[in-house]
């Protein structure tokens, strides 16, 4: 997970360098990266929601204390 966030953090000045040089607005190159963003949001809340630990409902203990 780490090591994918590096990547991201090494290309993503590359990206929005290209996209500003040829669009010449940052506000596209943003845009971009907010939707890069919301797309992970996405994916890593359906991720979650797919592994067991993530749908675990807490059972009540059987035991009593005084």
């Amino acid at each position: 997970m780490n090591s994918l966030g590096n990547i991201g953090g090494f290309v993503s000045p590359y990206v929005v360098g290209l996209i500003k040089q040829a669009t010449g607005s940052d506000k596209v190159a943003l845009t971009f990266l907010a939707s890069c963003l919301a797309l992970t949001a996405i994916i890593g809340y359906a991720y979650a929601n797919r592994r067991p630990e993530g749908n675990a409902l807490v059972q009540p203990s059987s035991s009593t204390l005084p």
